[in-house]
């Protein structure tokens, strides 16, 4: 049960301004052998699955690096991108990330409301509260978006609906054993006909792991931690990069009701760090060019 404390630890980090140059560095440092490792199991599916872990975050400091460190990132992206496609969710937050990339120069040159981002972001955050809505009366968005395909489950085929028998299955589950309100319990599982089980502990979308195991109760403790983030970030920070920080956790909100599985590795572990910097007052306080400072070292 000691592992329920990283988070807390990753947040911790995450706050303290002391610990960011340091942790950008590891990161920079893991990336660059991750992606080197990686070129040695070039013809495995999804070789490139360490790099995407952290490359999401890796994107949002391009604006704070020098010219050969972004064209490294980019290459990387770019050969992600061909050569993991299956991967739907790691594709999405390449793109989500290099969005606000765009978004932070744009916030940058045109000094956008604060208001009218955060306006913005939360008519983004209502798209899965709608999904569900819709969901609950019938319509499913994944079958909208990808269409009905009768092919069997498959997670190496990018057009095939993958997610909506996960709903269907987990609710069901939910509602025959009137979990819905606390959830099963953290070591328990769901009812699969898919997957010919009675007990599946674990679940692809993180939505439906966090509703599993807590209830509706638990979901909106851990939601309302990241949109407490997410409006921290934008409505109080005076330099762009934790703005940024902001829209990639927003993103991240998105993601969690097709992927983002909940798990203790790199994705999550950064996720905390970032909810730890947006949370962050002397990180917000800072100016976009004392960011570039503290994250080169100079102010260390």
């Amino acid at each position: 049960m000691g592992l329920s404390l990283f988070p807390v630890l990753f947040f911790i980090v995450g706050v303290n301004i002391n610990y960011f140059f340091s942790v950008n560095k590891i990161l920079t440092v893991y990336f660059v052998l991750a992606t080197l490792l990686s070129l040695v199991f070039i013809n495995h599916f999804e070789f490139q699955l360490f790099i995407l872990f952290p490359i999401f975050y890796i994107i949002i400091t391009i604006p704070l690096r020098n010219s050969w460190e972004r064209l490294f990132i980019i290459l990387v992206s770019i050969s992600i991108v061909i050569v993991s496609l299956t991967n739907r969710a790691g594709i999405l937050r390449i793109l989500i990330s290099y969005l606000i990339v765009i978004a932070y120069y744009v916030i940058q040159k045109m000094r956008v409301n604060k208001k009218l981002l955060k306006f913005i972001v939360f008519c983004l955050l209502m798209i899965p509260v709608v999904s569900l809505y819709l969901g609950i009366k019938g319509q499913s968005v994944f079958q909208v978006i990808l269409g009905r395909n009768e092919v069997s489950y498959s997670q190496i085929n990018p057009s095939i609906d993958t997610r909506t028998f996960l709903y269907y299955e987990v609710f069901q589950d939910l509602k025959s054993n009137e979990a819905f309100i606390f959830g099963k319990g953290l070591n328990a599982g769901y009812a699969s006909q898919s997957f010919e089980t009675f007990s599946r502990p674990v679940v692809e979308v993180g939505f439906l792991q966090i509703l599993l195991k807590t209830g509706i109760v638990g979901f909106v403790l851990y939601i309302t931690v990241l949109i407490s983030a997410v409006f921290k970030a934008l409505g109080k920070s005076s330099n762009s990069f934790v703005k940024s920080l902001g829209l990639l956790l927003a993103g991240y909100v998105l993601l969690l009701f097709v992927e983002n599985i909940i798990a203790y590795n790199l994705l999550n572990i950064i996720i905390w760090i970032i909810v730890g910097m947006c949370h962050s007052e002397a990180l917000r306080g800072l100016s976009t060019q004392e960011m570039k400072h503290l994250f080169t070292g100079k102010n260390s």
